[in-house]
């Protein structure tokens, strides 16, 4: 660490919608290489699995904190961790920072006790909402709890709001083993920060919501295209 800072740096430009995309894509493999490491193992015999399970519970203990906040998550969290331009002060966490931090602490949140892995690769997180939600309305036109949750979430303010209500829905999803892949988690969690991708964030969660209601509506009425060529 140096002992000045160039404050004339502090406030570099916004990310181009290339770079911008490099960058998530680049936060969304280190979290998956960290999730899939830690899955494999919490369950090996030894001295291997106990520091795994060790981690895990220090990433959860450490949810509520800023990226950096807790040493002892550095290795998880900061080593060989990308590099992104951030939109305040260089003295804040940067946005591949909060992603990954919140990312990690999540899984290890939705991860506690569980001996069904909750990383799933491939599988879109509002995808895993709606089969959370499924048979939960209260009735006709009413939101379940899990739907109002999901709501307050889409519409967070803030990432720090969004994370709150984020943990809220993995421990419901951990109760009935609902996995999901974090890497893709982490890539939202960075474009939620840049303002001209919040609106795809969330569109993005809307459509894999509605495609995964249209199916299980498709599903139940046993409605299928039975349309056949002449």
């Amino acid at each position: 660490m140096t002992d000045t800072i160039d404050e004339t740096a502090a406030t570099p430009p916004e990310p181009g919608t290339a770079e911008r995309e490099y960058l998530d894509k680049q936060v969304g493999d280190f979290v998956r290489r960290r999730v899939t490491e830690l899955q494999k193992n919490r369950n090996e015999p030894g001295a291997r699995g106990s520091r795994a399970v060790a981690l895990l519970a220090r990433l959860r203990r450490a949810a509520d904190t800023e990226p950096g906040a807790d040493a002892s998550i550095w290795d998880a969290t900061f080593k060989g961790a990308p590099e992104a331009p951030t939109s305040g002060s260089i003295l804040e966490p940067t946005k591949a920072e909060w992603a990954i931090h919140i990312a990690l602490t999540t899984y290890a949140v939705h991860q506690q006790s569980g001996t069904d892995n909750m990383h799933e690769a491939g599988a879109r997180f509002a995808t895993a909402v709606r089969r959370l939600e499924q048979g939960r309305a209260t009735g006709d036109g009413d939101r379940s709890p899990v739907r109002r949750r999901f709501d307050a979430l889409v519409t967070s303010s803030t990432l720090q709001e969004l994370a709150v209500h984020l943990r809220g829905i993995v421990k419901q999803m951990r109760s009935e083993s609902i996995a999901f892949d974090y890497g893709l988690l982490a890539q939202e969690l960075y474009r939620f920060q840049v303002p001209r991708s919040i609106d795809r964030v969330r569109r993005d969660w809307a459509r894999d919501y509605y495609a995964s209601l249209s199916r299980s509506t498709d599903k139940a009425d046993g409605s299928t295209d039975t349309t056949k060529e002449n």
